[in-house]
């Protein structure tokens, strides 16, 4: 019929061009001018129909090459686990394939307790995969894995309760973003609060135990060597630039040295890899993912009657605030709590005021033998 549109009105232009010495009536000039926003009201809609499908069938090619290629470094015969780490910063996703490269004695949260945490590292033969604009991925944190650390400072998941008490928004499951973008950049430690040791950078990883390719499923996080896009506060003398993680050539290399050197005390070597480093990320393994446009995310929490007058926040393109200096935590547009369980409920597709409501993210869980994604019906 789009063609057929056309046609018509391209014999109406060579019609009308013939008689262009004497001008156009005004009807002539409506009906060509109809016929075209009638053509365009066809077929602006299925354009976008068609971007939406290309970046989808993207995104979910990305996530799959990402899973590949963490399980590949896992099963190559270097006895060393791989892991896919999942970031999210100026409203692009990007999913690194790293290797473990040693474990390191790091400070815990209340801020005296020593805690052995594996490292990790971008693997250096595998590119990161990077979603459209606007996509990202959410892991499933099951009830009672967010903790004192891990997503500690998130209010949308409830702060620390006084007496050792588990906040009622950890004892259910949700599904988390990767705060790895919402932090001062130009702060070499980071934290919410002077002297704080809990890192405001966390994440998730799918991660692959050496050989087998198995997904791993210790509770226990791991720190992440993603380094910050500053150089503000950075070693400037000689004898200390070896210890700046952003000129390094060899991350894994760089690693070992911090980690080896005897002549760094805890405290400076915390500072350079710890889990307070503004140049690490903490992550924990998870094995379910959700897909999805932010975008339409926002549609699906307005449409779905979880949570009306959601707006996108068009810095950082997702449903957070970005960083603020006044409040030093990450927060949600909206109230933070609620807001975060709206998110469950519409990816969970569960509690709805409309029982029609079809969500538009992708579910998948990853098979713990063969690594491969699964997708989940909802």
């Amino acid at each position: 019929m789009n063609h057929r549109m056309v046609a018509i009105s391209m014999r109406m232009l060579r019609s009308l061009k013939g008689r262009a010495g004497r001008g156009f009536t005004l009807v002539e000039l409506l009906v060509v001018i109809s016929l075209f926003v009638l053509i365009l009201a066809i077929g602006v809609p299925a354009f976008a129909a068609l971007l939406r499908s290309t970046e989808r069938a993207s995104a979910e090619s990305s996530l799959s090459i990402g899973v590949r290629a963490a399980r590949d470094i896992a099963q190559r015969g270097e006895g060393t686990d791989g892991a896919l780490v999942f970031t999210f910063e100026n409203g692009v996703a990007r999913l690194i394939p790293c290797v473990f490269v040693t474990q390191v004695q790091d400070i815990a949260a209340d801020g005296f307790t020593l805690v052995n945490r594996d490292v990790f590292v971008p693997h250096p033969l595998y590119k990161a995969a990077q979603m459209p604009r606007g996509w990202a991925v959410r892991g499933y944190a099951a009830p009672g894995t967010i903790d004192n650390e891990w997503y500690s400072e998130d209010a949308a998941y409830g702060l620390d309760v006084a007496g050792g008490a588990v906040a009622a928004e950890r004892q259910r499951g949700n599904w988390v973003f990767p705060q790895t973008g919402l932090y001062d950049v130009e702060a070499t430690m980071d934290g919410s609060k002077s002297g704080d040791s809990k890192s405001l950078r966390h994440t998730f990883m799918l991660r692959f135990s050496a050989q087998t390719g198995t997904l791993y499923t210790s509770p226990a996080p791991a720190l992440v060597i993603i380094q910050r896009p500053s150089d503000k506060g950075r070693p400037t003398a000689s004898t200390e630039y070896w210890k700046r993680v952003d000129k390094s050539d060899d991350l894994r290399r760089w690693v070992l040295r911090v980690s080896g050197d005897s002549n760094l005390t805890l405290a400076e070597r915390v500072e350079l890899i710890g889990e307070r480093s503004a140049d690490t990320v903490l992550a924990k393994n998870v094995s379910q993912l959700a897909l999805t446009d932010e975008s339409r995310m926002v549609q699906d929490l307005n449409g779905s009657g979880a949570f009306p007058g959601t707006v996108l926040n068009r810095d950082t393109q997702s449903l957070y605030l970005p960083y603020s200096q006044t409040s030093k935590v990450p927060t949600m547009v909206g109230n933070s709590t609620a807001m975060a369980e709206a998110v469950n409920r519409v990816i969970e597709n569960r509690g709805l005021t409309d029982a029609s409501f079809k969500p538009q993210t992708q579910v998948f869980i990853v098979n713990p033998l063969r690594g491969r994604l699964v997708e989940v019906n909802q």
